[in-house]
């Protein structure tokens, strides 16, 4: 009877290892996917951020540029 819990155990901790394993391979693979798109979001917002601070900018340009000449 010990030989049977003693593999049981044995089986048990094999299948737990196997399953500890997966569930760390998934896991870095959502690490991976949500990390990807929060770089993704980051390079977006800073081209957008970019844009606005340029399309902001322009029009007081034109108007010290047109101060000058004038």
């Amino acid at each position: 009877m010990r030989k049977v819990k003693d593999h049981a155990l044995v089986a048990a901790e094999s299948l737990a290892e196997v399953v500890r394993e997966k569930a760390e391979v998934a896991t870095e693979n959502i690490d991976a996917k949500i990390d990807s798109g929060v770089r993704s979001h980051a390079q977006t917002s800073l081209k957008l951020l970019v844009r606005d601070i340029t399309m902001s900018l322009a029009p007081i340009a034109v108007l010290v540029l047109l101060h000058q000449f004038w």
